[in-house]
């Protein structure tokens, strides 16, 4: 008997089908409860039928067996066992013991067996099949154990691995309330869970000052990193200054709102069911701000049309009365700096649109003081 297989992942396999002349009692009908039979001992499922329309001698043709020979050499075959009763089903008028349909099958990688005939199989091709079989589902099975015990820490508001966000510490947790402290690279002990509470002020402070200068003020994401490093804001263990981007991904994690969002059965950040618990941890910036930070985003991420920017720039010019890239990413609704740059080639370029000269560097600077830039 078979190794014990997961009733909704059984062997999938082919089966042949072939009445012959003067043999009424193993009809098409009879052949079909044998092999099903044979399949389910075996733990596998039947999910192509090949057979003969009707009882002919060995020289008649037999499509049902060339659509099986083409199936099983062809690059999209799905299944690895072809089941037939007996090897007479095979036979013909110059391969009386169907020897010929035998080798080309196994050759292609589809092992004949035979119900009716337990000595002609292959015993060790289904063995290590079945052991194939078992290995997989056994995976499978611990993948989603562990997949399911993740989702329910992630329901509960646990920390489920990942990077600690600036701004946070983990505190371990353990049967008997709350423990140590983790720092960056340290793991918990075996057994405990992990949360995250609220790190240093002076990082506290720095992401609530992060979201204030974005939402509010308009900064961008390079002018803050610029005003961060030029400050000493404490940028966080083993990173050496703050970096654009980095500020980008902190706006847009969840996590200083006090969501934890967590994906389950995804890869590589795609795909899969996303978990939120809205109260996982203390937020670091209020709903509004949160709210507030988002909409800039949203509204910096759309796509303006041309006359829509030229508009702004020209809206920008009279509010000032010089053109700038922080000033120009300020304004509510216009582009960053890198989609201005793929649009215009240049700011020089940008400000000849609305046919203004840009005046020198230096001259700029000065008129920016004056504006408090």
């Amino acid at each position: 008997m078979a190794a014990p297989i997961d009733e909704d992942d059984p062997i999938p396999a082919a089966a042949y089908v072939r009445p012959l002349p003067g043999d009424e009692r193993l009809s098409a009908a009879r052949q079909r409860e044998a092999l099903e039979a044979f399949a389910r001992a075996w733990s596998m499922r039947i999910d192509r039928w090949f057979e003969e329309a009707c009882a002919e001698g060995a020289e008649a043709p037999r499509p049902a067996l060339d659509a099986l020979l083409q199936a099983a050499a062809g690059r999209g075959r799905d299944f690895d066992f072809v089941l037939v009763l007996d090897a007479a089903r095979f036979a013909a008028a110059h391969d009386p013991e169907g020897a010929a349909v035998h080798a080309a099958l196994a050759e292609a990688g589809a092992q004949p067996l035979y119900a009716a005939e337990p000595l002609r199989n292959d015993g060790r091709a289904v063995t290590r099949r079945l052991k194939a079989a078992w290995r997989g589902q056994q995976a499978r099975s611990r993948g989603a154990l562990l997949r399911a015990a993740k989702r329910r820490g992630a329901v509960a508001g646990f920390r489920m691995g990942g990077l600690t966000p600036y701004g946070y510490r983990r505190r371990e947790l353990g049967r008997r309330g709350e423990g140590r402290l983790l720092e960056r690279g340290q793991c918990r002990a075996e057994g405990t869970r992990s949360l995250l509470v609220p790190g240093p002020a002076a990082e506290v402070e720095t992401v609530r000052r992060i979201f204030r200068l974005y939402a509010e003020s308009g900064w961008s994401a390079e002018r803050i990193a610029k005003r961060l490093n030029a400050e000493g804001a404490p940028p966080g263990e083993g990173v050496r200054a703050w970096r654009p981007n980095r500020i980008r991904l902190m706006l847009r994690n969840e996590v200083y709102a006090g969501t934890h969002a967590y994906r389950s059965g995804g890869r590589w950040g795609y795909g899969g069911e996303v978990v939120r618990r809205h109260d996982a941890c203390e937020p670091l910036v209020d709903r509004p701000l949160w709210e507030a930070a988002q909409a800039r985003r949203d509204a910096r991420t759309r796509r303006p049309g041309e006359a829509e920017v030229l508009a702004g720039l020209r809206r920008v010019l009279k509010l000032h009365g010089v053109l700038t890239w922080a000033l120009i990413e300020a304004e509510p609704g216009m582009p960053g700096r890198t989609a201005l740059k793929a649009r215009f080639g240049s700011l020089e370029a940008a400000a000849a649109r609305i046919g203004y000269a840009l005046p020198p560097a230096e001259e700029r600077r000065r008129m920016m003081e004056q504006v408090g830039g």
